[in-house]
């Protein structure tokens, strides 16, 4: 839910966005010539407001342009870019369409392969095609380029529990935990695991402490409640989900959740 103060801090920094926006059209359409550091660092500024304002269609519009200018190192970060935040809105085809190119590439021209960062989303844009087969071939290449980066072995924890490799996607997990992947994400994909094993009082024993400590977000917040409607524990589901609601509303809503799906953690 969203409150009162949240609306008003986004209504704060759209309005923020397009007056920078205005003034830095004013600038290069008024004013001189501006060197390149300083067009970098007006460009930086505008990415970092579009960004925090969660404005996908301006980040879309963005690094589209910067595809079509600059150095190809540069060119090629924004197709990451770009490619990323199709994922992020939902939209995977557009992802492996925008970045397949930089996997066309050979050594022999002279132009570069991709890097780690490059086969994680492509891995993680096939995934969530529910291809987990090419999935996991991608997230290969990635691992032997970068073996032990947590997001990767995160990513490959993902693909196997999509699988039903749940013991070696434990590991996986366990493995990006030690590579100092953040602890709300690993034990919220171990949570998801244990749903997954029907093993419910093992996910709100994991889940509980967070969701009471104020840490939970809302995938754990998903993953405890489906573990306490799993194990059937209809008064411990009325606390987390019952306020507002009338008894038969909370019910329904129990019932409706004993079919759902636990939510992964994605990072």
């Amino acid at each position: 839910m969203l409150h009162s103060k949240g609306l008003i801090n986004r209504s704060l920094i759209l309005t923020v966005l397009v007056l920078v926006a205005a003034l830095l059209n004013g600038c290069s359409a008024l004013g001189p010539t501006q060197k390149p550091s300083e067009q970098a660092k007006y460009q930086g500024a505008n990415e970092a407001l579009l960004k925090a304002a969660d404005n996908h269609a301006g980040l879309i519009e963005l690094y589209k342009t910067r595809m079509q200018k600059g150095e190809p190192a540069e060119r090629d970060r924004a197709r990451l870019e770009l490619g990323q935040v199709y994922l992020d809105t939902g939209d995977p085809e557009s992802t492996l369409f925008t970045i397949e190119p930089l996997f066309l590439r050979t050594v022999e021209n002279g132009e570069g392969r991709p890097d780690a960062e490059g086969w994680l989303l492509k891995s993680r844009a096939q995934l969530a095609l529910g291809q987990p087969t090419p999935a996991m071939e991608s997230i290969k290449q990635a691992l032997a380029l970068r073996p032990g980066h947590p997001h990767i072995l995160n990513q490959s924890g993902l693909i196997y529990a999509e699988t039903g490799n749940y013991s070696e996607a434990r590991q996986a997990f366990i493995q990006a935990r030690h590579a100092m992947l953040d602890d709300l994400t690993v034990k919220n994909n171990l949570a998801m695991l244990d749903i997954l094993e029907e093993n419910y009082k093992a996910a709100i024993q994991r889940l509980m402490p967070l969701y009471t400590s104020g840490q939970a977000d809302d995938r754990i917040k998903a993953n405890l409640t489906l573990a306490v409607v799993r194990a059937g524990l209809y008064q411990e589901f009325r606390t987390l989900c019952g306020q507002g609601k009338t008894e038969q509303e909370t019910a329904a809503l129990f019932m409706a959740l004993s079919e759902a799906k636990p939510a992964a953690g994605v990072h």
